[in-house]
């Protein structure tokens, strides 16, 4: 486990391995066993996918209200961010299979959030378009992102709250 950990690690100093360890730590001490081994309390890719997986069965449950998955508001965020884009390169952008992006893109249509549309010069292409109703929508997912996150981190004072998200950015994007 600490060569995989090594490996995502890379571009960190032991200094700032450490440092991550301990945010992690701090932000997901209780939802850990009373005692876990020390392989685990210790593991940054541990506590990373306990974050993980806190954080998003919580905003799974607020976004049930508005009829939307973690992933509907990524694809819609995604979306508003680019405008009107080729679903093929929404995947790419997402870091998704083409697949997924048609389950999703299918879940937001029925819902009103999304249209396709096929440009008259490349039939084959679906562009999609956000509704009208999807930026309120998306606001109202956004906002309670932000709930679940202060929540998360409120052990942690604003500035380790900002070095934890900047150190968590770098050791996702290493991987």
């Amino acid at each position: 486990m600490l060569e995989l950990e090594e490996a995502f690690g890379d571009g960190f100093t032991p200094a700032e391995r450490d440092d991550l360890r301990s945010l992690l730590q701090a932000v997901v001490g209780p939802d850990v066993a009373a005692d876990p081994p020390d392989e685990l309390s210790e593991s940054i890719g541990f506590l990373v996918s306990r974050l993980h997986y806190r954080m998003h069965r919580d905003f799974l449950a607020a976004l049930e209200p508005l009829g939307l998955e973690p992933r509907h508001v990524g694809s819609l965020t995604a979306l508003g961010a680019t405008g009107p884009v080729a679903q093929a390169e929404l995947a790419l952008a997402l870091g998704v299979s083409g697949a997924s992006v048609v389950q999703i893109v299918d879940d937001l249509e029925r819902a009103g959030l999304v249209e396709r549309h096929r440009p008259a010069a490349d039939r084959r292409t679906q562009v999609l378009h956000l509704t009208d109703r999807a930026p309120d929508l998306v606001d109202a997912a956004l906002r309670a992102a932000g709930e679940i996150v202060a929540e998360r981190f409120a052990p942690l004072g604003e500035e380790q709250a900002a070095r934890l998200v900047a150190l968590l950015q770098r050791f996702v994007l290493a991987g």
